[in-house]
């Protein structure tokens, strides 16, 4: 399920957005650096200083910018017998646009979350539906956007953007500018027909990401360095609709960074208590999160060097090499503080570029758009490089990374798809165990077991799902492959959360969708593509899995697939659908939502 539609109020903010990130500037250094803590201003003043004075320039001009854009265990979490969100690292939840508790489906659809009776499949009915036009923040106006949702235990989380109504060019010297914010809304679902309101909590700035551990839900969104009448607009909380505003000397800040662009706002929240804290740093524009259990880090891209724009082209006109600031945010609860922070080559694809093992983060980088090349990275608890890996894969750039272990996986491409097996053992010498080339590349690695990797990607234009063998390292092998002989693409080539897999059962599932040609006309279908990947017997279709509907796209989409016992559910926009894990065959289905494009938004005035 796409969840940032465009509209021209989306599209002024990210204007607003990406011309602030190019202009601002910054420092970066190629050595790592340890802080004990970012520091602290003493004053408004202090701060007011630090965001709008001059300072000397060093080691060149550093850019600032958002990344462009294209979501370890060795198989699915699963409780008892049901499927949930294909996650990143153990114990740490993310958010999603379906969840379920092995007897209800909650579906995120529009702006109304819907409950669904799932198990059994006789029972299968809509109970209850959660509307998000209900939250309130005083008397602001707000599109509001449902970015994801949570479930623990009888706490169903949603996670909810709130954007301004105003635009730039309509206000006036009466308009009062109001910033966006992100909510994190809970809800008493114990009794599933009736669910209860029960807190929310929000903070300024556009969301980012967001994690649960245990009861503790992590928010992290950012909100732009925005000045009115030389007064800069600092970060606020609100607790439903009472809202305060966060201290100049509660803001850290980075010394080295010498314009910022955002404060970076990170809320910890305890949705059985309602306890909260919030953490707000001073950076650059973020944008890669990765979360372990007792720490969170995000990324800040900065490029070193001139560039020069011709017909809207930007092209180096000098060394023009790109940086990452890796910041590392210590986790224990509500406890959150700054720990450390450093510096490597490069810029990162996304999550999966980065792990932590032990005392180690382990990061996989490519240096740039223009000459690019690859590396690894270790860098201690302090955030100091203290082994690494440079010059892989001239000219190419990643597709894709999943550590695993002591082992890097990782997938370049330009013509053709070298797969590497990097060693991490010693992490201060990584070293390149094997390499296998073939057509194509995977833009997702999945683990499968400890001799065995799975890719979901591109050859020749259409979907392809790989199964590697890496049981010996130095000779890495594709023991089987599927390659769709139509084109077909799929949501799981650039969101993980859309993968359904599971290796006792030999279950992979994902969403597909193509566009035939019929009647001298291209007609779309849609639906979800179920393989089995067996590794004696290798990957084959054994079906697509259609949501029958009159309505040629949103009734046909197929974005999540979960099971519960021995039945596979298939969620879409509108629709959930029941098959037989054993057989596909029909069992039921069920309209939960009359989700149309055009409604995304929910306004509330």
């Amino acid at each position: 399920m796409a969840m940032n539609p465009t509209t021209k109020l989306m599209g002024a903010a990210l204007a607003s957005v990406a011309v602030m990130m190019i202009a601002t500037l910054g420092y970066a250094t190629t050595q790592s650096q340890r802080d004990e803590d970012l520091n602290t201003f003493s004053s408004e003043r202090e701060l007011r200083l630090f965001l709008t004075k001059e300072r000397p320039e060093k080691s060149g001009d550093v850019y600032y910018r958002a990344p462009d854009s294209m979501g370890s265990d060795f198989k699915q979490e699963a409780s008892g017998s049901y499927s949930t969100t294909n996650i990143q690292v153990a114990g740490v939840d993310e958010d999603d646009i379906v969840k379920t508790d092995g007897e209800y489906i909650y579906a995120a659809s529009s702006n109304n979350v819907t409950i669904i009776k799932a198990y059994p499949p006789e029972s299968l009915a809509n109970v209850s539906v959660i509307e998000i036009s209900g939250l309130t923040f005083g008397s602001d106006s707000h599109y509001l956007q449902l970015q994801g949702i949570f479930m623990n235990a009888d706490r169903l989380v949603l996670v909810v953007n709130a954007y301004s109504t105003y635009y730039w060019g309509t206000m006036d010297d009466t308009t009062e500018y109001q910033p966006p914010k992100t909510i994190v809304a809970v809800y008493d679902v114990e009794d599933r027909a009736n669910p209860t309101f029960v807190r929310s909590v929000a903070v300024s700035g556009y969301y980012l990401s967001s994690r649960m551990i245990g009861e503790h839900v992590y928010l992290i969104a950012q909100a732009q360095v925005w000045t009115f009448d030389d007064e800069i607009t600092l970060p606020s909380l609100w607790e439903d609709d009472v809202s305060s505003q966060v201290k100049a000397t509660d803001i850290r800040y980075d010394p080295d960074m010498s314009q910022a662009s955002s404060f970076l706002n990170i809320l910890a929240l305890n949705i059985g208590s309602g306890e909260h804290d919030l953490l707000s740093v001073v950076a650059g524009w973020a944008s890669v999160v990765y979360m372990s259990n007792n720490a969170l880090y995000f990324t800040v891209q900065k490029y070193q060097g001139s560039i020069e724009w011709s017909d809207g082209v930007e092209s180096p006109i000098d060394s023009y090499t790109a940086f990452t600031t890796i910041y590392k945010i210590q986790i224990d609860a509500l406890s959150m503080s700054v720990d450390a922070k450093g510096d490597v080559k490069g810029w990162l694809l996304n999550q999966f570029s980065m792990d932590e093992n032990g005392s180690y983060l382990r990061v996989a980088t490519t240096t740039s758009w223009v000459e690019p090349e690859n590396a690894v990275y270790v860098l201690d608890d302090g955030m100091v490089v203290v082994g690494k890996l440079e010059g892989l894969a001239p000219s190419e750039r990643i597709y894709s990374s999943r550590f695993i272990g002591n082992s890097l996986y990782l997938v370049t491409f330009r013509q053709i798809d070298p797969l590497f097996v990097i060693d991490l053992t010693d992490p201060l010498n990584p070293n390149v165990m094997g390499e296998l080339k073939i057509p194509g590349f995977s833009s997702y690695l999945h683990p499968v077991d400890e001799d065995h990797i799975l890719g979901i990607g591109i050859e020749g234009g259409t979907l392809k799902i790989s199964l590697f063998n890496v049981s010996d390292p130095t000779n890495p092998l594709e023991q089987s492959k599927y390659v769709s002989d139509v084109i077909w693409y799929s949501e799981a080539l650039y969101d993980h959360k859309s993968v359904l897999f599971d290796l006792e059962k030999e279950l992979l599932v994902i969403p597909g969708y193509s566009y035939l040609y019929d009647y001298n006309e291209y007609k779309y279908v849609g639906g979800a593509m179920v393989f089995r990947v067996s590794l004696s017997d290798g990957i084959s279709l054994r079906g697509i899995i259609t949501h029958e509907s009159n309505e040629s796209y949103w009734g046909q989409s197929v974005t999540r697939s979960l099971y519960i016992g021995e039945y596979l559910y298939t969620i879409g926009d509108r629709s959930v659908q029941v098959n037989r894990l054993d057989d596909l065959s029909y069992v039921d289905s069920l309209i939960y939502s009359d989700f149309r494009y055009h409604y995304w938004y929910a306004l509330r005035e």
